[in-house]
């Protein structure tokens, strides 16, 4: 049987050590991928200097991408614009780690499901993890596949019974699988800037409206360790989340529901703050603040927002990192 052309690409910026971690599980794997693309968008060459190291030790070919402009979609689509005659392109954050059958679940999927455009492997958490967010979710969407609903809030399960293949409507960026030849055409949008909150959403529920099979496969573990090095502050992070939800929901859903579907989708993100608001009152009104504040920054870019433009939407969230 043919050996799957399978690449792997990662962007990365200031992370060497977290890095490492990803591309040693990765190399771990029963099966090992025919590449793997680095992205690199560092302020410094300790990624270059890593990857260096692992070109002349191992048996995988790395490619090593230097990045000038910032941005994770930037990133995203570079790794798209390199790839040519390769079977499958798997995205990973560079904080995962990988189980050792991961790489050889996901291409058992599109080995199996021929039509299948879209694979992501199952996140395993902690029970602590786990029971937080059931308690923030209200015990709601705990066990079903990956939907996005009408406001564009996207669930995932918490729990799934193993060796289980399920239908998704989105998959998460930390890791997803797609056939190449059925998303050539395709690109991120790089209007979402920065770690661009929400751009795999918007990649992968575009691909799902259009009629292409996206799968979840449980048995394709791994672990995101979620670094807390180069993330945004809370502000600038509620500015990203909400104007980019807005902006989602403009795109793909009926232009006179757009207010009412935003405002449920507000209205669901501040009831999963419930319980922080018995445990830490004074935490859960300084949140509060911020979300009322940022929300009035949104309101006053809807048009252009609503309109598909985010460039001063994007300044505002460059003034909120300055402050």
């Amino acid at each position: 049987m043919k050996r799957i052309n399978h690449v792997i690409g990662i962007p990365t910026l200031n992370r060497v050590d977290e890095l490492d971690v990803t591309i040693r599980s990765i190399l771990n794997n029963t099966v090992l991928p025919s590449k793997i693309i680095i992205v690199d968008q560092s302020d410094n060459d300790e990624t270059y200097k890593l990857i260096k190291d692992y070109k002349n030790e191992s048996k995988v070919i790395f490619w090593y991408l230097r990045l000038s402009e910032k941005g994770l979609t930037k990133a995203r689509n570079a790794i798209l614009a390199s790839l040519n005659e390769e079977d499958i392109i798997t995205f990973l954050d560079d904080d995962v780690t990988l189980n050792k059958s991961y790489i050889e679940n996901i291409q058992y999927t599109f080995k199996k499901y021929k039509d299948v455009v879209g694979v992501q492997g199952f996140t395993i958490q902690s029970k602590k993890d786990i029971l937080k967010k059931i308690l923030k979710l209200n015990f709601k969407h705990i066990t079903e596949s990956p939907k996005v609903l009408e406001c564009f809030e996207n669930t995932y399960p918490l729990i799934v019974k193993r060796n289980k293949v399920m239908k998704s409507e989105w998959l998460s960026g930390c890791n997803m699988s797609y056939r190449i030849s059925d998303i050539k055409s395709e690109r991120f949008e790089e209007q979402f800037i920065l770690y661009g909150l929400g751009e795999d959403l918007e990649f992968s529920y575009r691909l799902y409206l259009k009629g292409n099979r996206l799968l979840l496969n449980s048995s394709a573990l791994l672990i995101h360790r979620v670094s807390k090095v180069a993330r945004l502050p809370s502000k600038a992070k509620l500015l990203m989340r909400f104007g980019y939800r807005r902006f989602m929901i403009s795109q793909y859903r009926e232009k006179e529901k757009v207010n009412f579907l935003f405002n449920q989708y507000i209205e669901n993100y501040k009831s999963r703050l419930k319980i922080l608001k018995i445990r830490a009152p004074e935490k859960f009104k300084n949140i509060e603040k911020s979300i009322n504040e940022i929300l009035k920054i949104v309101d006053y870019y809807t048009d252009e927002i609503d309109s598909g433009n985010l460039q001063r939407l994007n300044e505002a969230i460059i003034e909120e990192l300055k402050k």
